[in-house]
């Protein structure tokens, strides 16, 4: 069974920019594309002056759409070379997608574009990109959108650069095994940045952590290209300057404390995609 990288869309421009990424990732891990879409119902809302329905026909007029709507996306999937298949599901687009994740064992990983529609929200990461990342036991790829342009029409990145933060804990060693065979396929570098474990960490910092000069040296053995970077300062902004320098750029991440925080300020701020690797129990 071909494993599959799961796509989340709600039918918006925004939600599809994440499909250049997606394609990106499916080449070089040989994966297929399932597009996935929610079909929510509508709930009775007052004006004030009258309660008003949706009409009785409603929800087949939006299932017929929503077919349409992957088809066609699929249609643009497959004709980069890539098997792909769609998905639709009723209820809450967040629980749905970590269910339907959770339950497939051939999803590699989930791609989902994350924008706020409200001003208060522009800062924000989203609430369904932050309840699948907080839930996924599977990595998740995210991006902010710049624009509301046409995400069919862009051009398929080539990563060139994978950075990956290093605080020499176990996480960062399941970023890597996560990491590995993607560079293989993409003849990408490895960008090791140092970062200082949280403070709460400190304190139990495991025996035996791993060096960050341990860690490219043994993955120069085993034939890929790697760099180390030891910022002075904050690592976001030599994080900044790197995707600055590149085009193409991903940002490798574990799961830790303040998670949020940290993709927000990445995929807002730095713009470049985040792949978040969970950490295993």
């Amino acid at each position: 069974m071909q494993q599959q990288i799961l796509v989340t869309l709600n039918g918006s421009q925004l939600s599809e920019a994440i499909l250049p990424h997606a394609l990106a990732l499916a080449d070089a891990t040989h994966s297929g594309i399932t597009l996935l879409r929610t079909v929510t119902l509508p709930r009775n809302f007052s004006t004030g002056i009258a309660e008003i329905v949706p009409p009785e026909n409603w929800y087949d007029e939006e299932q017929a759409s929503t077919r349409t709507y992957l088809n066609n996306i699929a249609g643009y999937i497959r004709e980069h070379g890539v098997e792909a298949q769609v998905v639709m599901l009723d209820g809450d687009p967040a629980t749905n997608i970590v269910s339907y994740a959770s339950h497939q064992p051939n999803v590699l990983l989930i791609a989902m574009a994350s924008h706020g529609r409200e001003r208060v929200q522009r800062w924000l990461l989203g609430s369904v990109a932050t309840q699948v990342i907080h839930e996924m036991p599977k990595p998740v790829v995210l991006m902010h959108p710049t624009s509301n342009e046409n995400a069919l029409s862009g051009v398929i990145p080539a990563y060139h650069n994978i950075i990956i933060p290093f605080d020499g804990l176990t996480r960062s060693g399941l970023v890597l095994e996560f990491a590995q065979p993607l560079i293989r396929a993409s003849s990408t570098t490895i960008t090791l940045v140092q970062v200082e474990p949280a403070s709460s960490e400190r304190s139990h910092l495991e025996e035996g952590q791993t060096s960050i000069e341990h860690e490219a040296q043994q993955l120069r053995e085993a034939g890929l290209t790697v760099q180390i970077q030891a910022p002075t300062g904050d690592p976001s902004e030599l994080i900044r300057q790197l995707s600055r320098q590149q085009r193409d750029v991903l940002l490798m991440v574990a799961q830790r404390e303040k998670l949020e925080e940290l993709v927000m300020k990445f995929i807002h701020q730095i713009g470049v995609p985040v792949l978040v690797v969970p950490v295993k129990k």
